[in-house]
């Protein structure tokens, strides 16, 4: 039997990113940004030559995305905690 892993669960921030961060932050939720630079504008992809704005969507979900707390002892009760602090900054 096999289970599925899930090493990141990621969720995009149309705006206020870094502010969501630090709230979740003063509340003891740590986020990480995993792929803050696209793909195709890392020094390994630099011999394809492609340059900013070639893939904008790619660019701008990279802008966008946090990963939130994911590991096999998270609780329900911390997972609700996550849950309540995002609702909680978009609340306001």
């Amino acid at each position: 039997i096999e289970d599925p892993v899930y090493p990141n669960f990621v969720i995009r921030v149309n705006k206020n990113r870094d502010k969501l961060m630090n709230y979740l932050l003063s509340r003891e939720i740590e986020t990480k940004i995993h792929y803050p630079i696209p793909i195709h504008l890392q020094e390994c992809a630099k011999n394809l030559n492609y340059q900013a704005g070639d893939f904008p969507k790619t660019e701008l979900f990279a802008s966008q995305m946090i990963s939130l707390p994911i590991y096999p002892e998270l609780e329900d009760q911390q997972v609700a905690m996550v849950i309540d602090g995002i609702k909680s900054f978009f609340k306001d």
